[in-house]
């Protein structure tokens, strides 16, 4: 719980700037990440006698002539160090789940702040493509008594008007929603710094394919390493000989040579079937954990190439858009150029250029998004989000 009110006071603290960007919008994850691994644990205190066991006996219910058996099953060196070797691993255990935890949430943000930016790009070029068809409308209607008036494109573009207003009021609620989830409804985000899908394709190849331990592998490797201390514990217990000291005391009697303090020891000879049992479970487990992290480890590399697969396409179907977009925009300029130098451009040829300019952008920008989501998910999935030295990969 003091993990969750620690983010929740964090976040009113963005409120303070009046601008952020993504370095300041990610520094809430930098406050989460440094709360964890605080083990709650204490240094156990291991006992050098394992077992106290005290007897006593009497002969016909006679407290005079009772007899009291004192024995002490000591613990070795050796079984200690083992013992103290199991503690020390379980008790350097990372909590995982939490770890899991905090790097989904950054990955959240991440996608939040991508989000943020595509919506807050969006609505800047659906006001410039408002603003077009405005113009166009002013133009259309000083058109009506002209015989060359055509009603038809008029209402199509009084249905793009309302449309690209629809769409502006549902951006706008997006952004609320998302910009009130950080509190950030009264700030100016900054995007100035934001990457390119060209300088994304440049850090994911920068990034070796290796260059993170996930954490199913790293959890994984603690459980093996747990178990191959227990294996070691088996071992040192099975191998003691010395089993107990006893020491006895006969109370007094009416015959004094029964009158008598006594001391003794027992030796074990380890043949009990339940010990090979606990063994050969333990190396079962050993087995287990070995295949596990190998399956891991390749479902692993086979995730991250098939997510970095579908970012280099993307990144080949965004580059043919703009490849496409130029041609375009090149026809469309010695056309708008010609009419110029003819003196037979009209103000609606110009407009629509200007539209068709927008409406490509707008098409682009829901490929950067495509793109820019993808970058995340592969960061993730390659394990360099989380950590202590992870830097904002949103940014160039």
């Amino acid at each position: 719980m003091m993990r969750l009110i620690v983010i929740i006071l964090f976040l009113p603290l963005l409120a303070d700037a009046q601008s952020i960007n993504s370095d300041r919008f990610l520094a809430t994850y930098e406050l989460m990440y440094s709360t964890t691994d605080q083990s709650n644990g204490s240094d156990i205190r291991l006992p050098w006698i394992n077992q106290y066991d005290l007897r006593t006996e009497t002969r016909d219910f006679n407290p005079a002539e009772q007899e009291y058996t004192l024995r002490l099953s000591p613990a070795s060196p050796r079984v200690r160090r083992a013992q103290r070797q199991l503690s020390n691993t379980i008790e350097a255990r990372p909590d995982f789940d939490y770890k899991e935890m905090v790097c989904d949430y950054k990955q959240q943000l991440y996608e939040d702040w991508v989000d943020l930016y595509v919506l807050q790009s969006r609505r800047t070029l659906l006001d410039s493509l408002v603003a077009v068809a405005i113009d166009e409308q002013i133009v259309y209607q000083r058109m009506l008594a002209i015989d060359d008036f055509n009603p038809q494109r008029f209402l199509t573009l009084t249905r793009s008007l309302s449309n690209y207003k629809i769409l502006l009021s549902e951006i706008d609620a997006e952004i609320d929603l998302l910009a009130g989830r950080y509190e950030l409804t009264a700030i100016l985000l900054d995007f100035e710094d934001m990457i390119t899908p060209s300088i994304a394709a440049t850090v994911l190849q920068s990034i070796p394919s290796s260059q993170g331990t996930s954490l199913d592998q790293a959890a994984a490797q603690y459980e093996r390493q747990e178990v191959e201390q227990e294996i070691t514990l088996e071992l040192a217990e099975s191998r003691e000989v010395f089993d107990f000291a006893q020491f006895r005391y006969q109370g007094p009697t009416s015959d004094a040579l029964r009158e008598r303090l006594s001391i003794g020891i027992g030796l074990r000879i380890n043949t009990e079937g339940s010990q090979a049992l606990k063994m050969q479970e333990l190396r079962k487990k050993l087995t287990e954990l070995d295949l596990k992290v190998k399956r891991e480890n390749s479902q692993s590399r086979k995730k991250s190439k098939e997510e970095y697969s579908q970012f280099t396409s993307l990144i080949g179907i965004y580059e043919s858009f703009n490849s496409i977009c130029r041609e375009e925009k090149a026809t469309m300029s010695k056309i708008v150029e010609a009419a110029i130098a003819n003196s037979t451009a009209t103000p609606l040829l110009l407009l629509s250029e200007q539209s068709t300019s927008l409406q490509r952008r707008l098409q682009a920008l829901d490929h950067i998004e495509d793109i820019l989501k993808q970058y995340v998910r592969v960061l993730s999935e390659q394990e360099v989000l989380c950590g202590p030295n992870a830097r904002n990969y949103l940014k160039p």
